[in-house]
Parts: structure tokens; C-alpha cells; sequence
């Protein structure tokens, strides 16, 4: 049971991608150069939606050095986000990670568990994301 319901994940997010790869619009909206997770931020406006206080849009981190999970190598991560527009607030929907830059490669690792809400920081590229979510600009 538990292989089929991954299987169906896996369908499920590469439908996805290639939905948001598709009609990507990525615009760069920043650099972190944290160690050893260094990235580019690129945010996918085509993906944008807000309905009431929420909005969802896709990102994806492009990284500077490969990054694994579960064993598996990466250089890229996109996500679906949701934010809560009035409380400041982001969850991640979904995760898929690529083996190369701009998630060009090879999906490596999916995953559709929602996480917990948590608060959007001040002056990071959350924030930045955030806006462009919530307002457009």
C-alpha cells in the first residue's frame, strides 16, 4: 500500500513539474551564500495565486555546491509554497528535488507532506518571496 501511494506522489509532483517547468517565468529575487547551502533564489510568477489572505507560487533554489538527501545528490529544489498573506506566514505544499541546476535534471527525491506554518523574518529572501506572492511586485 505504502509503494502505491508513493508511486502515486511521484506522479502527482512530475505532473506538477512540468506544469510550473512548462510556462516557468523564473525571476531572480536573490542570493544567499550561507556555507555549505549556498543558492539562487528564482521565483515563478506564471505559478502565482491568491485566493483571499492566501497565496501559493512555486520557487526553486538553484545551489552552488550538491546537497543530498536520503542519499541522493542534488543541485536543484523546487517548491510549492503557501503564504499567509495577513499573518506573514509560509508552509511548503511540496518539494522536488533535481539532479541538475535549474532542476533540469533527473527528479532525485519528491515529497507532498505540508509543513507546519512558520513565520516569515524581515529582510531575507523569504521575505522577498513573500511579497511577491502576496502583492505582485
Amino acid at each position: 500500500m505504502r509503494t502505491m501511494k508513493n508511486l502515486c506522489l511521484t506522479v502527482v509532483l512530475v505532473l506538477l513539474l512540468g506544469v510550473a517547468g512548462a510556462r516557468a517565468e523564473w525571476l531572480k529575487a536573490g542570493v544567499s551564500n550561507n556555507t555549505g547551502d549556498a543558492f539562487t533564489l528564482y521565483l515563478d510568477l506564471a505559478t502565482r495565486q491568491r485566493s483571499g489572505k492566501l497565496a501559493k507560487m512555486w520557487s526553486l533554489h538553484d545551489f552552488k555546491e550538491l546537497q543530498s538527501i536520503d542519499g541522493q545528490l542534488y543541485l536543484a529544489e523546487k517548491t510549492h509554497l503557501e503564504f499567509d498573506c495577513e499573518a506573514k506566514k509560509v508552509r511548503i505544499l511540496a518539494t522536488i528535488d533535481c539532479a541538475l541546476k535549474m532542476c533540469a535534471g533527473e527528479i532525485v527525491y519528491s515529497d507532498a507532506d505540508v509543513t507546519e506554518w512558520s513565520a516569515v523574518a524581515t529582510n531575507t529572501l523569504g521575505e522577498t518571496a513573500w511579497k511577491l506572492a502576496c502583492t505582485g511586485k
